[in-house]
């Protein structure tokens, strides 16, 4: 059963929420220029395309709410973003997203993408591409709308198949395979955890990924991507945040109860991520990551 959810535009493409009626702001706006990827929507003039693109920006919670999906602020300045179907974990002045599916028992995500411009927020209310919400309910053609001055979303209970979400990653048979596709080395420990086997992942150009399994069951996991965004795909919300700088290096621990499950650092243009399944100290999760590079 479809349910069409219709919003008013300013003419400077930037919607504000100044009461809970959808009230239009029209004060002057950033309009960001699409990034290289499909994104944004078309600008014409008289009819004419220009061959230009442009991000419209619009209130988070507002559309969030309005279109079933819960908004969470976390302790690290992480935004959650949740319709039970669908997530993404946005950081406020980071131009880097990426959608994950939350039904349990199913795997999948995008590859980080772009949309032009990163999250802000402005007297209070954070601001987001529009486009992330296409992204949200599906990407599927005649989500979202602009016409006449109207933001039309048209969402329908996905089939099943929508919700698995294509996995962006390659099994590679061995580590040189993996850096290859990749384009980068990693450098990391033979085992954690007790594990007996490793996985090999990659993304083409852009990340790669290490699973430690003990028989079947996974011990940890070790990412590596080019750029600062957090690439740890763990959107629990640990209760204990904290940030140790080690030689020079800030990394950022997340777990609970004094131990550590998560921890994520940038270093040398690359940003990482090591996960693991039985939480250890803080002593140890440094010493995992020295071994990391």
């Amino acid at each position: 059963m479809k349910k069409l959810v219709t919003l008013a535009l300013c003419a400077a493409l930037f919607v504000s929420a100044a009461t809970a009626a959808l009230a239009v702001d029209t004060s002057p706006a950033p309009i960001a220029p699409a990034p290289e990827q499909d994104w944004g929507y078309a600008i014409y003039v008289d009819g004419k395309d220009t061959g230009k693109a442009s991000c419209v920006i619009v209130p988070l919670r507002l559309f969030a709410e309005h279109l079933g999906f819960s908004v969470t602020w976390n302790g690290d300045g992480s935004i959650l973003i949740d319709n039970g179907i669908l997530h993404s974990r946005i950081t406020i002045g980071t131009d880097m997203y990426q959608v994950v599916t939350s039904v349990e028992g199913q795997v999948g995500m995008s590859a980080p993408f772009s949309l032009g411009m990163a999250p802000f927020v402005m007297d209070g209310t954070t601001y987001v591409p529009l486009e992330l919400f296409e992204v949200l309910l599906g990407n599927r053609e005649g989500t979202v709308a602009l016409e006449n001055g109207v933001i039309s979303f048209s969402t329908s209970e996905p089939p099943e198949s929508a919700v698995q979400i294509p996995n962006p990653l390659t099994d590679c048979g061995s580590l040189a395979v993996a850096e290859e596709l990749a384009g980068f080395r990693l450098s990391m420990p033979d085992g954690v955890g007790g594990s007996d086997r490793r996985i090999f992942r990659a993304a083409e150009n852009h990340l790669l990924e290490v699973i430690y399994q003990k028989g079947e069951a996974e011990t940890a996991r070790i990412r590596k991507a080019p750029g600062s965004a957090d690439i740890s795909g763990d959107y629990t919300a640990y209760s204990d945040l904290t940030s140790i700088s080690e030689g020079g290096v800030q990394i950022t621990m997340k777990g609970d109860h004094g131990l550590v499950s998560l921890a994520i650092w940038t270093v040398g243009g690359y940003t990482y991520s090591v996960s693991v399944e039985d939480p250890i100290s803080s002593d140890a999760m440094l010493r995992l990551a020295a071994q990391i590079q």
